[in-house]
């Protein structure tokens, strides 16, 4: 189920929602921040957004909740910024929570380690992947696959 959630999360979050897109507004997007009426910031406008969705993995139901900052650049696309996932899962197999925390490549917390990119690009990399129950161990370990979080 892990790797199935991270796949979602690597593909999910380079890109508005669908429903969203069909709307043309960018989720959190406030009218202040689009001055050329396009659906989307402006070039240089920080916003912050949240929105939530719920996705299936066969049996397995997981709601996502994410939560970013930064900017869109007039585009669809958060270009920089902070991603924060979180998935409550319940199926067959039981129940569980993940968080992801994806920082841009201007972020102060980015290591620029390709072993950590998030999306393939070297934009964008997982800071912290938790999850739940399995504590905050170190790199490749049950808990914290990236590294121990530092805040």
């Amino acid at each position: 189920m892990r790797n199935a959630i991270l796949a979602l999360a690597s593909a999910a979050l380079l890109v508005v929602p669908a429903s969203a897109a069909a709307s043309t507004l960018v989720p959190g997007q406030q009218d202040r921040y689009d001055a050329d009426n396009n659906g989307f910031p402006d070039a240089g406008q920080v916003v912050n957004g949240r929105y939530s969705q719920t996705v299936a993995f066969g049996d397995t139901v997981c709601k996502l909740v994410v939560t970013y900052r930064g900017d869109f650049n007039n585009d669809p696309y958060l270009d920089s910024g902070e991603i924060s996932n979180h998935y409550e899962c319940k199926g067959p197999d039981g129940n569980a929570t993940f968080n992801y925390q994806i920082v841009s490549k201007s972020d102060p917390r980015y290591r620029g380690n390709p072993e950590w990119d998030a999306f393939g690009d070297g934009n964008w990399e997982y800071h912290v992947l938790t999850q739940g129950g399995q504590g905050n161990e170190a790199f490749g370990g049950n808990g914290n696959l990236v590294r121990p979080y530092t805040g």
